[in-house]
C-alpha cells in the first residue's frame, strides 16, 4: 500500500525536516523550479577536498515565495535529511530574481508543467525512495541527488528533458566567490540510495 506523501514527509522518525514548513505548503502550485548554488565564500574545501558549492532546490510557488529543499549530510554512513522550509522573500525580491538574498551565485530556473503542486514533487520523491540518501564518505552529495532528481522530474514531464539536462550540466561545475568568476569543472561525488 502506498504510503500518504504527508505522513512520510511529517514523520518525526523519518529522514524529512519540516521545523520551518506548513502542512498547508502541500497544496501550491509551483510554478518554477530554482537550482541553487550557494556561495563558498573562502573558495575552500573540507577535509582536504576541492572547494564545491552547496545547492539546494527551491520550488516557487508564487513571485515572492516559495519552498526550500535542503538535502544535508548525516554522520558519515548514517542517511541525510532532506530539509523542507517555507520562504519568503520580505523584499521587493522575486525568488527568481539572481540577486534574492539567499547567498546564491548560480541558479538554473526552470518552468514546470501545469498542475504541479509541492505535494507532487513531494510525492515524486517517496515513490522513488529519494528520501532514503546517504552522503558520499567525504560528506558531498547534494549535487548527485539533484542530478539524479533532475532526471526523475523529466522522467514524469514536471520539467522538460531539455531543462533537466540544463541543470544537470550545472551541477558538476564549482561556482567560485565573487560571483562573474568563471565556473570550473569539480568531480561529483556519488552518494547511494538505499
Amino acid at each position: 500500500m502506498a504510503i500518504a506523501v504527508a505522513d512520510r514527509v511529517f514523520d518525526v522518525d523519518g529522514n524529512w525536516g519540516t521545523r520551518s514548513f506548513r502542512k498547508a505548503s502541500l497544496a501550491s502550485a509551483v510554478t518554477a523550479l530554482h537550482f541553487v548554488a550557494h556561495a563558498n565564500y573562502e573558495n575552500l574545501g573540507g577535509d582536504g577536498q576541492a572547494p564545491t558549492n552547496h545547492w539546494t532546490l527551491l520550488l516557487q510557488t508564487d513571485a515572492y515565495s516559495g519552498v526550500r529543499l535542503d538535502v544535508s549530510p548525516g554522520d558519515i554512513g548514517r542517511p541525510g535529511m532532506l530539509i523542507l522550509e517555507d520562504v519568503t522573500s520580505a523584499t521587493s525580491y522575486s525568488l527568481a530574481d539572481p540577486s534574492f538574498p539567499d547567498q546564491r551565485i548560480h541558479v538554473v530556473s526552470v518552468p514546470t508543467a501545469q498542475g504541479t503542486t509541492v505535494e507532487r514533487i513531494l510525492d515524486l520523491i517517496v515513490q522513488k525512495n529519494r528520501d532514503n540518501y546517504v552522503f558520499a564518505p567525504v560528506g558531498e552529495g547534494c549535487r548527485f541527488w539533484l542530478k539524479t532528481f533532475a532526471q526523475d522530474l523529466a522522467d514524469e514531464s514536471i520539467i522538460t528533458l531539455e531543462d533537466a539536462e540544463h541543470a544537470k550540466d550545472a551541477l558538476p561545475k564549482y561556482y567560485p566567490y565573487p560571483p562573474g568568476t568563471a565556473p570550473v569543472a569539480r568531480p561529483m561525488a556519488e552518494g547511494r540510495f538505499f
